[in-house]
């Protein structure tokens, strides 16, 4: 092996002991990871470098790794994603700096501030775009690391882990998609480049069913769909999801530079009093054995924040770590964000807008869907049918 080898070898080492230590395979642990099996099997074997962080500290983290652990793979990751850059002939480099806690900023309608202006309705980013550095981390050259080392050592580690649902990347893309190439600006510099985004907006919490409000009798709707015609269903009845609805929003960069992704916010555009339509539900209770971690908010409160919520895998009887901002995000690992919305006492009209920064500036991406904002009504009291060949009244 050569001498510029060894780091490689030393992290590669350190990954398989991680996985042996996991007891799980590797088709297992891409799933929960988001990484592709060949991918994590060539992290493994040395044959590859993670050309981020974020991976290696969610498969230790997942692995159980303790703090002090975390340390000592992050050091072996630096110098083995040096050794991988003298290998093609690029400058020693060292891991982005570590983010933040999960920015939890209001989404109440009317004015968003004047560093978080509205964006138009689909998915059209507003984006600032000022001289100052981007807050994606930087770089520290290898003969830094000595000291990188001894701060995290005297520091609390602070470990940022996302997870995707399975349901989102490489499934069935349903809903809106948006996003926008850069353009050129006046001073000469390139606008910021958002990312791009495909949204799932009809997403069932237990995979057979979901209770929608309909604005009409039993005898004039339709049967219950399949998972996959939720959406055409909805268009087709007018019909709104009823106490709770789920909204999965994928974010990919499209052949350009890396994105940070750096908060999640939910803003309500309209409250009103709950629908008094009766509530159809195709489901009794059925689904599987996997809650998948996410975002869940209340817009009922007058400044919704999305709260990050574990998850649990029933199969395997362990939780599954709630999701955390920032991540970043490049053309070989996008983002899932699973955001829940759950009221009792409000018809709110509400869009998910996810804070953003890259190279050339930062921005505020608000996803839409069929040109307008998601819908969710509380339904207390409301009378329930339920799906038996015919709209059965339950209760």
């Amino acid at each position: 092996m050569a001498t510029g080898d060894r780091p490689i070898e030393e992290f590669a080492g350190a990954m398989r002991r991680y996985k042996e230590r996991s007891g799980l395979g590797y088709g297992t642990l891409a799933r929960k990871l988001h990484p592709g099996t060949s991918t994590l099997h060539r992290y493994c074997s040395g044959e590859a470098v993670p050309p981020e962080y974020a991976p290696v500290e969610r498969l230790a983290r997942l692995c159980g790794a303790e703090p002090a652990e975390l340390v000592e793979l992050h050091r072996l990751w630096v110098l083995a994603d040096d050794a991988r850059r003298r290998g093609r002939g690029a400058a020693p480099a060292s891991p982005p700096a570590g983010g933040g806690a999960v920015d939890a900023s209001d989404g109440v309608e009317g004015d968003p501030g004047a560093t978080s202006p509205s964006a138009p309705v689909g998915g059209v980013p507003v984006a600032s775009t000022g001289d100052e550095p981007p807050r994606t981390g930087a770089r520290l050259p290898a003969r830094a690391l000595g000291a990188v080392v001894a701060f995290l050592l005297l520091a609390p580690v602070t470990v940022w882990v996302v997870t995707a649902n399975p349901l989102g990347v490489g499934g069935p893309e349903e809903g809106d998609s948006g996003g926008s190439a850069a353009e050129s600006r006046a001073d000469g510099r390139d606008s910021p480049v958002p990312p791009v985004w495909t949204v799932r907006p009809e997403v069932w919490s237990t995979g057979c069913g979901h209770p929608y409000l309909v604005d009409a009798p039993p005898a004039e709707v339709p049967e219950p769909p399949l998972p996959q015609d939720a959406v055409a269903w909805v268009r087709e009845t007018g019909a709104v999801a009823a106490g709770h609805g789920i909204v999965e929003i994928t974010l990919r960069v499209d052949g350009g530079e890396s994105v940070v992704v750096d908060a999640l916010h939910v803003r309500v555009v309209e409250r009103g009093e709950p629908l008094d339509w009766p509530v159809y539900t195709g489901d009794a209770g059925c689904g599987g054995a996997l809650t998948p971690a996410s975002f869940t908010v209340d817009p009922d409160d007058a400044r919704p924040v999305p709260v990050p919520t574990a998850g649990f895998d029933g199969e395997a009887g362990e939780e599954l770590p709630p999701p955390r901002l920032p991540f970043r995000i490049t053309e070989e690992e996008p983002l899932v964000l699973r955001l829940e919305v759950r009221t009792e006492t409000c018809h709110c009209s509400w869009y998910p807008e996810v804070e953003w920064s890259g190279a050339t500036g930062t921005g505020l991406l608000r996803v839409g869907h069929d040109g307008g904002p998601f819908r969710t009504s509380g339904a207390p009291g409301n009378p329930v049918h339920l799906w038996d060949g015919t709209w059965l009244p339950i209760g």
